[in-house]
């Protein structure tokens, strides 16, 4: 009897053997862009995974730019003192805020060096969509198969948790880069702040970020 699999999520899998992940990973080769060699390389090191493989200094970025760019338009606000007040949440709420994501990751400098960049958008409705399965599959995928680097996190979901764990035991370097006001009490716990290494974004958001709107100089004069 073959099984069927949904999108499952991380707990899921972490509970996995080896053998489930590849048929798993076999059964959503064309969603998520496996090949047989990615897949064999996953498996060979799901079975020999550890601590001993040593650091290969490259860097891996994960950007979830949902997470980044709503919870930024509430820190934004609040720390420049802009923007419409959200009662509910005793909060500003900066909606003209836009992010230029190539100052922020330098994007076509990383391209240029052979680097894959993709971003995670927000959902049809514009409301921040539940972790997407695709984008922990693919850290997932970089951190099974490749040797242990930088895993640079621009995220602050606690749902990223398992996927950190698993950097952590495997030997790589983890970075954290959020607002201090969105960053999810699970990714900066302290058994794993001593793990890992967090940078608020709020000392740094004026040099990728910018605003939109009317210039109310040139109305009030």
């Amino acid at each position: 009897m073959s099984t069927i699999y949904v999108n499952p999520s991380v707990e899921t899998v972490e509970g996995w053997s080896v053998k489930q992940v590849k048929d798993f990973l076999n059964s959503k080769k064309d969603e998520f862009f496996f090949n047989d060699d990615e897949i064999a390389k996953v498996e060979e090191n799901g079975i020999n995974a550890g601590t001993s493989k040593s650091p290969n200094g490259l860097v891996f970025i994960f950007v979830d730019n949902s997470n980044l760019f709503i919870k930024g338009k509430y820190t934004v606000g609040n720390l420049e003192k802009v923007g419409t007040i959200n009662r509910k949440r005793g909060s500003f709420y900066f909606n003209e805020l836009r992010f230029d994501h190539g100052c922020l990751l330098s994007t076509e400098h990383i391209r240029s060096q052979g680097f894959k960049v993709v971003l995670y958008d927000r959902n049809v409705k514009n409301k921040e969509k539940k972790i997407d399965t695709s984008f922990v599959v693919d850290g997932m995928k970089v951190i099974m198969s490749e040797d242990p680097g930088i895993f640079v996190l621009i995220a602050g979901d606690g749902d990223y948790y398992p996927m950190i764990l698993e950097a952590l035991y495997r030997n790589w370097k983890v970075e954290v880069w959020f607002w201090t006001s969105g960053i999810s009490g699970n990714l900066l716990s302290k058994e794993e702040k001593s793990r890992l290494s967090f940078y608020p974004l709020d000392d740094c958001y004026r040099y990728f970020t910018y605003a939109s709107g009317p210039n109310f100089e040139k109305i009030c004069s």
